[in-house]
């Protein structure tokens, strides 16, 4: 096959990863891929503040916590949002365009990387929990993708002898993911870690990538630098308050260690999703690690460090007892990558002998049962598609709710078409004292025994039902959910009774 060739090649998965993608853009999250509400409610979560600025000239930065731990999320968003209008398709379908055009980006480089491209769609593009994200208005995947595309620039320094410019576009890009979203921080390691292994790898220039070692620290020091000047000072409390509430008790303590692995076994080993994946990887893994020693290909040691270092970084998720799917995009990312770095490199083996014939039978037929693992899945994902979130969007948007907003865990993801103003509501965090008071909303959304807000009214012995003038009752996946609309002069009535009665005692 001649160059135009591959290059036509990464032009007819980009138009089929497109048309893949396409069934799914309006409808709900997948009911497998999550057993948390939070990939249903996030995407509302993550946009409520930007589309509150749009819509009614809102900007409160503590109403929830979204925007001051993914400032560059909502930030790009602005834009398609303002032009388009604040729907939830806009919001899909630019997330899903920005990261395709990345990785797409990369896969169109030159022959490496355009042969690379058949094998990173089956592995990456195609594989169940990376699949799905890619159409959800989530910061996960294009801070992933992003990831990859610092780590592409890095090991293509070496070709091009460019350190100052691949330094500063490597820093650059695996800020940019930290920056669309602050749990991100910790791949910081990445690039430095890698030139430092780099530097073991026979044939490369010691010299040239020790100054790209102080050109990529110099220039990560600056981006954080910039981040904490001119984000976290100003919002310290805030941002402190916020971290605090994320990352307590997320760990595994030692003495629970036991149960953790079994927890961490059953994810991985025991997932119908991904224990083909799983395990499929470990045997690539190997494989990856003797082609290292043997192959003349620098590209191919240079990109396996890379991302074997990344992979690391991404492991301290398995101490994590809270580990919900869209923590493990960035994991399983580098997994499907390494896997495809080697699968290529045994399909495209020289050397003819009886080994190198069935070592290539056995590539292909890896190829063949993850091609059939991933279309069973897909085609199982299209025959269960819902649309329970689209449906109530409809529902809503059929009332002017003027500057009375709409409240409650699920409140945003839900008032995409209405346009009214949106907030969560939380236990002991968001929104959770006087919210009919202090807020007047028009309808409160809450699930039907209060645990997408750990029961915020309930354990405050209110009665949400007795404020309504009428609820209307919803499905959406594993969650019932009731809109109350409330009646604020009733509310207010019950208000001072409540008022009276604590005077009296």
């Amino acid at each position: 096959m001649t160059n135009k060739s591959y290059l036509f090649l990464v032009v007819i998965i980009a138009i089929i990863s497109l048309v893949l993608q396409t069934p799914f853009i309006l409808s709900d999250p997948d009911i497998h891929i999550s057993g948390s509400r939070g990939v249903n409610t996030d995407e509302g979560l993550y946009t409520c503040q930007v589309r509150n600025f749009i819509n009614h000239k809102d900007l409160t930065l503590k109403k929830t916590d979204n925007f001051v731990k993914a400032p560059l999320f909502e930030a790009i968003l602005f834009i398609p949002f303002k032009i388009f209008g604040t729907k939830l398709l806009i919001g899909r379908l630019f997330i899903l365009l920005i990261s395709l055009s990345i990785l797409l980006y990369i896969c169109s480089y030159n022959k490496y990387y355009r042969l690379l491209a058949p094998f990173l769609f089956i592995t990456v593009f195609c594989e169940y929990y990376i699949f799905h994200f890619f159409h959800y208005c989530l910061p996960e995947i294009l801070s992933t993708a992003l990831i990859f595309l610092s780590v592409f620039f890095l090991v293509e320094s070496y070709e091009k002898k460019n350190y100052l410019k691949s330094s500063l576009l490597s820093a650059t890009f695996i800020s940019c993911s930290y920056y669309l979203k602050i749990q991100f921080l910790y791949v910081l390691p990445i690039l430095p870690l890698s030139i430092m292994l780099f530097m073991l790898v026979r044939g490369t220039n010691k010299k040239l990538l020790f100054k790209q070692l102080i050109y990529t620290m110099i220039f990560l020091s600056m981006y954080f630098t910039i981040y904490f000047l001119l984000w976290y000072l100003p919002n310290k409390d805030f941002f402190n308050y916020v971290m605090a509430n994320q990352t307590t008790n997320r760990f595994v303590e030692f003495s629970n260690l036991s149960n953790h692995l079994t927890f961490i076994r059953h994810i991985f080993l025991n997932n119908y999703y991904l224990s083909f994946f799983t395990y499929l990887f470990f045997v690539l893994f190997v494989a990856g690690i003797i082609n290292s020693f043997m192959t003349k290909s620098i590209r191919f040691r240079l990109l396996f460090i890379a991302l074997i270092c990344w992979l690391l970084t991404e492991l301290h998720k398995l101490s994590m007892t809270y580990l919900p799917t869209r923590y493990l995009i960035s994991l399983l990312f580098p997994m499907g990558l390494i896997m495809a770095l080697v699968l290529n490199e045994l399909i495209t083996i020289k050397v003819k002998n009886k080994l190198t014939y069935l070592i290539k039978i056995f590539s292909f037929l890896l190829i063949l049962c993850l091609c059939l693992k991933n279309s069973v899945d897909y085609y199982s994902s299209i025959k269960r598609r819902t649309y329970n979130i689209l449906e109530i969007n409809n529902y809503l948007s059929k009332y002017d709710f003027g500057n009375r907003s709409v409240v409650g865990t699920w409140a945003p993801s839900l008032t995409w078409k209405c346009k009214a103003k949106s907030f969560p509501v939380w236990k002991d965090y968001f929104n959770d004292i006087e919210v009919i008071k202090n807020y007047n909303p028009a309808i409160i959304i809450a699930e039907i025994d209060e645990k997408d807000s750990e029961q915020a009214f309930l354990s405050r012995d209110i009665d949400l039902d007795a404020y309504a003038d009428s609820i209307k009752y919803f499905n959406i996946n594993y969650w019932k959910i009731k809109l109350l609309w409330i009646n604020q002069s009733v509310y207010n009535n019950m208000y001072k009774k409540q008022q009276v009665r604590q005077n009296i005692k």
